[in-house]
């Protein structure tokens, strides 16, 4: 059992060494930083270009320079940031009546799911998305925002009338048909390199859940002419009720959406790329702790979002009328049960990690530090909990990589953040652990239907089977 417990390991180490990204490792009561190369395991490698014969290969550097140089001039002449945002057909357009819609995003249709709270760098070489990205990059000022969304075989699939997206001219029974996955991950460009070469390099983080509604262009690339940010259910039921009518569960979906934009500010750090594109990024966002929070003024400014979806959207003024007062129903029990499954997921992930120390001395378990930083701050933890003492050695350190921000517990630094955010990106992020060891000790985890989960609650009940499947295997192999 000693052996194949060290062969579990030793594959488990090997996987997380594979992360191209700052992390922190746990070794007895000490925390350790190392920076290893990154495969992500859960998402499959892309097909590489044809290695044929290239006759740029042998020219000298001066005649690549050269070369190089007047592609730029080209690049340049074909994107170009015209200020023309209002077009009809400029990209990223949002809704002034409504916080949880945007128009004509460009999609990036790939093999994998990304979640929110998740960190990558992406390395764009084919033709089409190295076009796309740079009419997003060049010719549209910040924030670079644009949909992940996941296709079998990806590039493959995307002029397959199968896979495309539902458009506004086709009925509702047609709409059933495609094969299109409709839910994916809002994700924001925080830095980029152009390489030498013409290839892209970005840095990219998930920020919101979405689902499509409709798409107005399906090939070289698509572009969702409606889409539609999609809150965990647990946000916005609360102000509707569970039987609410339909128009006051979109009004309290509007105000969720405008909520989580405007926290978008402290719940991810704007992290950079080094000047060649190399170096390190660490797996998940970090929090910016240099954000001054206002949890009133945020409410406040969701709750007029909400007033002016019901002012232009629904047109009886006794319905408006009655929909006018935001009132929060019976949340509490809910809440509480989620605030017990995100403590659960704490400390099941504690006795895994002592398991592991158990049973190998020494052994290095991989945590990333933007994970430690949702810990609840709480002094009820039970006897032999261990992680809030490496949080505590955390605390008044610099975390990341390239990039350096002070690593913030969010429970202690800004104790108005609101808990059911902080549950939340747990439910989401708590992944990078669980479905990394999961495979190995044959548990699988589909990352698109946890994506689509209603809400946090499901999610965590998830994550909390999964960590019971974990340490109930790691218990049989060591005995």
């Amino acid at each position: 059992l000693v052996p194949r417990f060290n062969q579990l390991a030793l594959i488990f180490a090997k996987k997380m060494y594979a992360w191209n990204f700052f992390i922190v490792a746990i070794m007895g009561h000490n925390i350790m930083a190392f920076v290893p190369h990154r495969v992500n395991p859960t998402r499959p490698l892309l097909k590489t270009m044809s290695s044929s014969y290239n006759p740029n290969d042998h020219e000298t550097p001066e005649e690549r320079k050269a070369r190089m140089e007047l592609v730029r001039q080209v690049q340049a002449s074909f994107y170009q940031n015209t200020g023309q945002d209002e077009d009809s057909m400029s990209w990223l357009r949002t809704d002034p009546n409504d916080s949880s819609i945007l128009y004509n995003l460009p999609l990036w249709r790939v093999q994998w799911t990304e979640m929110i709270g998740f960190q990558n760098v992406l390395n764009v070489h084919v033709a089409h998305y190295t076009h796309m990205f740079r009419k997003l990059l060049f010719e549209h000022p910040k924030p670079w925002y644009f949909g992940h969304v996941y296709l079998p075989d990806g590039s493959e699939n995307l002029d397959n009338p199968d896979y495309y997206f539902p458009n506004d001219s086709i009925s509702n029974e047609e709409k059933k048909t495609t094969k299109a996955t409709v839910f994916g991950t809002l994700m924001k460009v925080t830095d980029y390199v152009e390489e030498e070469d013409g290839r892209l390099t970005l840095l990219v983080q998930g920020v919101e859940r979405i689902k499509i509604i409709s798409a107005c262009q399906h090939k070289p690339y698509a572009i969702a002419s409606k889409v539609k940010i999609w809150p965990d259910q647990e946000y916005w039921e609360p102000y509707a009720g569970k039987e609410a009518m339909a128009s006051m569960s979109d009004a309290t979906q509007v105000m969720a959406a405008k909520e989580s934009e405007l926290y978008r500010e402290l719940e991810f750090y704007n992290t950079v790329l080094s000047k060649n594109g190399g170096g390190e990024v660490s797996p998940l966002s970090n929090v910016n702790g240099s954000v001054v929070l206002d949890s009133d003024n945020i409410m406040e400014q969701a709750k007029n979002s909400y007033s002016i979806w019901l002012e232009k959207t629904v047109k009886d003024e006794a319905t408006r009328a009655s929909l006018a007062t935001v009132t929060v129903h019976d949340e509490r029990l809910e809440e509480t049960i989620i605030l017990l499954q995100e403590k659960k997921v704490w400390i099941l992930l504690d006795s895994m990690i002592q398991l592991l120390n158990k049973a190998q001395s020494g052994l290095r378990i991989p945590v990333p530090s933007q994970l430690l930083g949702l810990l609840p701050n709480y002094d009820d933890w039970p006897p032999g909990f261990q992680l809030h003492t490496f949080v505590e050695n955390l605390e008044d350190k610099e975390v990341g990589t390239h990039t350096k921000s002070p690593f913030v517990l969010l429970s202690k630094a800004y104790p108005q953040y609101p808990t059911l955010r902080r549950a939340s990106r747990l439910s989401y992020t708590i992944w990078i652990i669980t479905g990394t060891i999961s495979t190995e000790v044959g548990v699988q985890t589909d990352y698109q239907e946890l994506l689509e989960l209603s809400g946090m609650q499901q999610r965590l009940q998830r994550a909390i089977q999964q960590l019971e499947a974990i340490n109930s295997t790691i218990k049989a192999i060591v005995g």
